[in-house]
């Protein structure tokens, strides 16, 4: 009888537990927080509406050709979104690197149609497009001298750590106090 009693007791906690984590309402997700309220502050009850799953969206034409060391391939969806690419495995300083270079587009909130160019290869990911952030150009000469005095300064720095046979010019304080120590 003792069993029964704690396994109706357990069940009962069991069960109000989610009630209470996770009020339903027949809006949408009523949070704890909303339904309590803050300490000090008068409760106010806000419902979050659920939306549904979003429909899956079709692939409209797709090509491949390939496999490795040449590949091209591309593709368009039933919301205007269109993808290719076209890469070739080179060999770079005795290293195999994937060299790449493609273009997608996509139809941005504001109904307009956004490009962007790319290539990748062992320097990384290169981006071009008019709608990306530019760089920053100094609008005074002071600026502008004291920006090329540092890449400099860097570029020196650079060639410094090669020359000594660091390969990493980022280091970490133990392993300052390393090469401080040789």
């Amino acid at each position: 009888m003792r069993a029964f009693v704690l396994a109706a007791c357990l069940l009962a906690a069991v069960s109000a537990l989610p009630a209470k984590l996770q009020r339903q309402s027949r809006q949408g997700y009523i949070s704890p927080q909303a339904e309590y309220g803050n300490v000090g502050q008068e409760s106010q009850v806000v419902v979050e509406a659920r939306q549904a799953p979003a429909a899956p969206i079709g692939i409209v034409r797709s090509s491949y050709d390939g496999p490795l060391p040449t590949f091209r391939y591309s593709y368009e969806t039933e919301n205007e979104i269109t993808n290719s690419a076209e890469g070739e495995l080179r060999l770079v300083d005795d290293t195999e690197v994937m060299v790449m270079r493609g273009s997608y587009s996509y139809v941005g909130p504001d109904g307009l149609t956004y490009q962007v160019d790319w290539f990748a290869d062992e320097t990384g990911f290169h981006p071009s497009a008019p709608h990306l952030p530019k760089s920053v150009e100094p609008n005074h000469p002071e600026v502008a001298a004291a920006v090329r005095a540092q890449i400099e300064f860097a570029e020196q720095e650079e060639r410094a750590a090669a020359a000594s046979g660091r390969v990493n010019t980022y280091a970490s304080p133990d392993e300052l106090s390393s090469y401080n120590r040789i």
